[in-house]
Parts: structure tokens; C-alpha cells; sequence
């Protein structure tokens, strides 16, 4: 254990991964010790036409791994499962979730900011980790359009300036549990959810930004190319598709801002 951060060994890992081409298997291969290095249980939530190889390197590496049918539209409940997996005799421990590509590219480009993000989501219940002006900047036009929608949304209910869709969190043991036990929203809408649940319900919160959470496809990340997708109407379709669960997340907690 890292002897400059005592707070670490607190912190249990939770993701979970999509990669039917096996596109983060190098990647992984490379960065996978510089993940258990820095926690002692990750529990991980795979789908079931997840590359093989993947597969294996998980379980070898000691992961909890358990996998799913793939269900774009049960995003949050995997998570939510991943938390689930990861709480198992964690006793009070926090949990760290991220989606895997995320932590991948973070740890490989920028491991020190990630380091001091894990040792700064101890204390409060639910932290969102937003990204920074430089990862924000280099978004898709789909992704900063569409998302900046559902941010201003979470925005008037809160009062809240943060960045919302890039899943990561910091979760004390309280704040898992309740989530994993009586968040209900099973789409990807959870970016929002979790922290309106546990705002809901007097919990602690919390934002930090990170320039190393970063968005790029799992294909893109693997062959090191540019996103194009901008020009596909398809992908704003999805992006739109994905900012709507987001705001159907957020209906049952308008309340709280009245």
C-alpha cells in the first residue's frame, strides 16, 4: 500500500465494461497492475460478449467479476450491481465507481491527478467527479450540446454549476448501501439519480474536476484516432436518446427545488 496515502486502503473499486471487440485488452494488459495497486477489491460488471481475453485478465487479476446480458437501457442497474459487488464485506469502506475505459485513460495520462482525486472523495457521502476545462474542451459538439442540457437541469434543481455524465463517484459505505438498496433508476439516468437520491436524503455532498476523465469510444482509445461521429445523426440520436433518460431521472426530484 501506497505509504503516502493512509486514506486509500479505504477505497473499494466498482465499474463495469462493454468491449465486445476486445479493444481495451492492451490497454488493460498494460494498466491493470496500476489498478489493483491502488485497490484492494474491485468488483466489476461485464457483459456477456465482452472479448474473452478481457474476461480472463479480470478474473486473474482478482476482480469480482460477474457478467450480463447487454442492456443499453440497464446501465445505472449494472452500476448500481458493480456497487453491489464491490460492498461485499467492505465493512465501512468508501467506493470509488468509474466505468473501466474511463480509469484506463486516467490512469495512463494523467495518474497523479488521479491519485489525489481518490484520496479526496474521503469524507463525504457522494462526490461526483466532473471533468475538467481541458476534457471539457475537447468533447464532441453531441456530447457538450446534449449534456449541457441535463447539467443546467440539475443545475435549477440544486443549485449546483457541475458536470454531471461521466459517471464517476466517490460513495461512503452509507451512501452505497442506500443506493444500492433503494435507487431504482436502472437507465443511465443514475449520473443523475445517485446524487439527487442521496441529496434526498441528507447525505453529504460533493464535486471535484479531473482533466484525466476523459470521453473517447473504446475503438478510438485502443487505435489512439480522432472521434468523428459528429457528422452521424445516428450518434446525435443516441446522445439525445442518453440526455432524455437523464431528464426522466431527474423528474421525481423537481420537488425539492419547489
Amino acid at each position: 500500500m501506497d505509504a503516502l496515502h493512509p486514506g486509500r486502503h479505504r477505497l473499494k473499486f466498482a465499474t463495469t465494461v462493454a468491449d465486445r471487440d476486445g479493444a481495451l485488452f492492451p490497454k488493460l494488459e498494460m494498466f491493470m497492475p496500476e489498478i489493483t495497486r491502488r485497490f484492494p477489491v474491485i468488483g466489476c460488471i461485464a457483459t456477456h460478449s465482452t472479448d474473452r481475453r478481457v474476461l480472463c485478465l479480470l478474473e486473474s487479476a482478482g476482480v469480482r467479476l460477474a457478467t450480463i446480458r447487454a442492456d443499453p437501457d440497464a446501465i445505472g442497474r449494472h452500476r448500481r450491481e458493480a456497487v453491489a459487488l464491490a460492498l461485499r464485506g467492505a465493512e465501512q469502506d468508501h467506493i470509488f465507481y468509474a466505468d473501466l475505459d474511463h480509469v484506463l485513460r486516467w490512469v495512463e495520462n494523467q495518474a497523479d491527478e488521479f491519485n489525489t482525486v481518490l484520496d479526496a472523495v474521503i469524507g463525504q457521502d457522494c462526490v461526483v467527479i466532473g471533468r475538467g476545462p481541458q476534457s471539457k474542451a475537447a468533447l464532441p459538439r453531441r456530447l457538450a450540446m446534449t449534456e449541457a442540457i441535463v447539467n443546467e437541469i440539475f443545475g435549477l434543481i440544486t443549485g449546483h454549476s457541475w458536470d454531471l455524465m461521466m459517471a464517476a463517484r466517490g460513495l461512503s459505505h452509507r451512501a452505497a448501501v442506500s443506493i444500492v438498496n433503494g435507487c431504482i433508476v436502472d437507465t443511465v439516468g443514475n449520473d443523475v439519480a445517485w446524487p439527487l437520491f442521496c441529496r434526498q436524503r441528507g447525505f453529504s455532498l460533493g464535486y471535484l474536476e479531473a482533466d484525466g476523465l476523459t470521453y473517447r469510444t473504446n475503438t478510438d482509445y485502443a487505435h489512439d484516432i480522432a472521434d468523428a461521429r459528429d457528422q452521424d445523426p445516428h450518434a446525435w440520436m443516441m446522445r439525445m436518446h442518453l440526455a432524455c433518460q437523464h431528464i426522466e431521472a431527474m423528474r421525481p426530484y423537481l420537488a425539492i427545488a419547489q
